[in-house]
């Protein structure tokens, strides 16, 4: 999936990783470079797009607020990117949290796809 680029994210998840130096971040740093993992949006042949879907954001409540106080916030660039390239969003959110201040709330009020990591796995017959 790495090779093919059906899987990736965007930087400002590398963003909110990176605040932690172990050895889980050095390995993201390895897939990124050689995989390129993290697209950057705004070198993307339709960016404009992806600046829209985050205007459609601002509807949510969460996005209103929340992340005002965050550094490093990847959610609305990852739950924009998959509204416009039609992917799946992948997380370990579940909507047990308050259900309006999560990516599962935001994906299922837009019909976006999205999965916990796990789902992800079965989803393509992985085993463990």
């Amino acid at each position: 999936m790495l090779e093919n680029n059906t899987i990736y994210s965007v930087p400002e998840v590398h963003n909110e990783l990176s605040k932690t130096e172990d050895a889980l971040n050095e390995k993201w740093e390895n897939i990124d470079e050689e995989y390129r993992f993290f697209v950057d949006l705004s070198n993307k042949r339709n960016s404009m797009d992806y600046w829209n879907a985050m205007h459609k954001l601002e509807s949510f409540e969460i996005f209103q607020k929340y992340g005002e106080n965050k550094p490093y916030w990847a959610d609305p660039y990852l739950i924009s990117t998959a509204m416009v390239d039609g992917s799946t969003v992948v997380t370990n959110e579940t909507v047990h949290r308050p259900p309006k201040r999560n990516i599962p709330y935001v994906c299922k009020e837009l019909d976006i796809p999205c999965m916990t990591f796990d789902e992800f796995m079965i989803h393509n017959g992985w085993q463990w």
